[in-house]
């Protein structure tokens, strides 16, 4: 049997397929920033009927999920911190459309990036039992450029192909909500520790979110603007893929709480 990175992704592809979701493997796009074209890993898409009032008309939301996978064959070493509060919220507001409710809204903790937890600020690997200092040949650093200049690409683009019209235009109200994140699988130890803590440990949880501000260069008319933005990007293993998705779809829900009641307290 070949062993080729190509096997995790379609391990993923095949076990979205079978919760429901929609797959475009190995779309091309352009970075803006280079004018060259790259290749992403997956854009999985999945339309969400929800109940609008009493049950009698339905809101439909795009949720889409821009995705990296990544073979990890050394050992990784991870340092977290507190979630910037007053940045994280901002971004959960571009995520799900919401505007001026968060902060009054009790239902904002329900949704993905409102959770109280520790992100990844800084990474590394280790080669040969050296931490390596070759930031820009990182895997995970790869992996997530490759997915926030594929996120930047496509997140003004609706259509990518794997819905009728009419599909399309039933997710007017909804809109699309998108999240970048790796998929990873690994042989080898990811450590973890807080920072100023001293010693290190092996993390056991669904899912860790790497907190960037990134940097990208935006085309317009007169030239190139520079802009940098604040991310959250999720990084999970393999094995979780099933219930990942299934809180994400969930937080949808909490998404058409806020929609329909934006001042409950």
């Amino acid at each position: 049997m070949i062993n080729h990175g190509n096997n995790l992704t379609e391990r993923v592809v095949v076990e979205l397929r079978k919760l429901g979701w929609k797959a475009l493997i190995s779309p091309y796009y352009v970075d803006t920033g280079r004018d060259l074209p790259r290749e992403l890993d997956i854009i999985c898409e999945k339309i969400i009927p929800l109940p609008w009032f009493f049950g009698e008309e339905y809101v439909y939301v795009l949720l889409r999920l821009i995705i990296e996978c990544k073979n990890l064959t050394n050992d990784i070493y991870l340092w977290l911190d507190g979630k910037d509060k007053i940045n994280s919220e901002k971004l959960i507001q571009k995520t799900y459309g919401i505007r001026d409710t968060f902060g009054s809204n009790v239902y904002t903790k329900e949704l993905h990036y409102g959770e109280e937890n520790k992100v990844i600020k800084m990474f590394c690997g280790e080669t040969e039992g050296k931490q390596s200092k070759d930031t820009e040949n990182e895997p995970i650093f790869k992996a997530v450029n490759q997915v926030l200049n594929s996120l930047i690409f496509f997140r003004d683009r609706k259509d990518l192909g794997l819905w009728t019209e009419k599909e399309l235009a039933a997710t007017i109200k909804g809109g699309i909500v998108s999240f970048p994140m790796v998929i990873y699988k690994t042989d080898s130890n990811i450590f973890c520790k807080n920072i100023g803590d001293q010693n290190w440990s092996t993390y056991d949880v669904d899912y860790l979110q790497l907190e960037t501000r990134y940097a990208f260069e935006q085309k317009i008319p007169t030239g190139g603007l520079l802009r940098s933005e604040y991310f959250l990007v999720d990084l999970l293993p393999e094995e979780k893929i099933t219930k990942f998705v299934g809180y994400i779809e969930k937080c949808i829900e909490s998404q058409l709480k806020i929609l329909k009641f934006p001042g409950s307290l």
